[in-house]
């Protein structure tokens, strides 16, 4: 029986691209994904390709973004370099507005919980509204209230994506990929190959190497690519 592979995409800002590079190796492979967690910007990511996997369409329209695209004097007086209603209006231009579990790949979001500390496996809701929730990292968009507690950035915490995959039956086979390398986060033992630093040293919030990152995901991938092929043999 052939194994499913589960991709847990971690964050990263705009280094985020790099993420479509390695897709497009795995693509090109033919390895089929079958499931994704998406943390920060990789929820964006896993979000946006598993409702349009067009990959040379979706770099195109990141590399088109900048942050005044996200920016109002507003969000800076409320100490926020983005504004929530700027950003989902800008995803709004790329991504349907459907609710997650409509997409054709099964796509669950990880958050981190300020309460409890742990992270946290989100499967329901509208996907624009998502993003930002997923995104929400201090100085860039604002934590946020979901069922009377607050959830920020999943980079904060210890990863519980491929853990959630694996015993949900979403994937025998977990790959994690990281644009950077958080501070915060610690690996998750129960991914079968982890990969950081996808992306280049640029600023996290620099939009204007997304084709460079692109490229450096792609060539990572590709030098790992019969490791992947082992696992899911």
């Amino acid at each position: 029986m052939k194994k499913k592979l589960g991709i847990v995409l971690k964050g990263g800002g705009t280094r985020c691209s790099s993420y479509l590079g390695a897709l497009q190796a795995l693509k090109d492979c033919k390895i089929q994904i079958d499931s994704f967690v998406g943390i920060s910007a990789g929820a964006l990511v896993s979000m946006a390709y598993s409702s349009n996997s067009d990959i040379n369409y979706l770099l195109a329209e990141i590399s088109k973004l900048s942050n005044k695209d996200f920016f109002t004097l507003a969000s800076v007086i409320h100490g926020h370099i983005w504004s929530v209603d700027e950003y989902t209006k800008v995803f709004n231009r790329i991504l349907p507005n459907v609710n997650i579990q409509d997409l054709k790949i099964p796509v669950f979001i990880e958050m981190h919980c300020v309460e409890t500390k742990t992270n946290e496996i989100w499967s329901k809701g509208n996907i624009l509204k998502l993003i930002p929730q997923s995104m929400a990292y201090p100085g860039l968009l604002p934590k946020v209230k979901l069922d009377n507690k607050y959830y920020r950035d999943g980079d904060f915490g210890i990863s519980v994506g491929a853990t959630f995959l694996k015993a949900n039956s979403y994937a025998d086979v977990v790959l994690t990929l990281d644009a950077g390398k958080s501070p915060f986060n610690q690996k998750n033992e129960s991914s079968d190959l982890s990969i950081d630093e996808l992306g280049l040293p640029y600023s996290r919030i620099n939009f204007r190497h997304a084709k460079e990152h692109y490229d450096n995901g792609y060539k990572i991938i590709s030098e790992n690519i019969e490791d992947v092929k082992n696992l899911l043999s």
